[in-house]
């Protein structure tokens, strides 16, 4: 993807947020049910941040007269990406241990090529 300006990959969630010390894997966790989240490519120094669920500076402006909703206890996963042309690739996980499931890498596709079968 090319951005003009600095952008921000955003995940809202209702699970507690723990980023490994690499800042390259997060888990979100919600009663015992974990979601490993991984960053497999992008921009240099990339990493993962836990942020309130606000809005930001850059977000759009609201209505006139209308305010936004609190989203307490929400909190948002992220990662900053500059300006300029970046691939970012992001693994979802699933933890949970009442299932039998092997997590599979999925091939890197250019957005442009995405289809029913383009990540088989």
């Amino acid at each position: 993807m090319t951005v003009d300006a600095a952008a921000q990959w955003r995940v809202q969630t209702n699970g507690t947020i723990t980023i490994d010390s690499s800042g390259s894997t997060a888990t979100l966790t919600i009663e015992n049910k974990k979601m490993q989240v991984q960053i497999l490519s992008g921009p240099t120094g990339a990493k993962f941040q836990d942020l309130p669920s606000a809005r930001t500076a850059n977000a759009p402006q609201l209505v006139a007269g209308t305010t936004d909703q609190d989203n307490s206890p929400a909190r948002v996963l992220a990662i900053d990406i500059p300006a300029g042309t970046t691939n970012l690739q992001v693994l979802w996980t699933p933890q949970w241990s009442d299932q039998n499931f092997k997590a599979v890498t999925p091939p890197s596709v250019a957005l442009a090529d995405w289809g029913l079968d383009s990540h088989n």
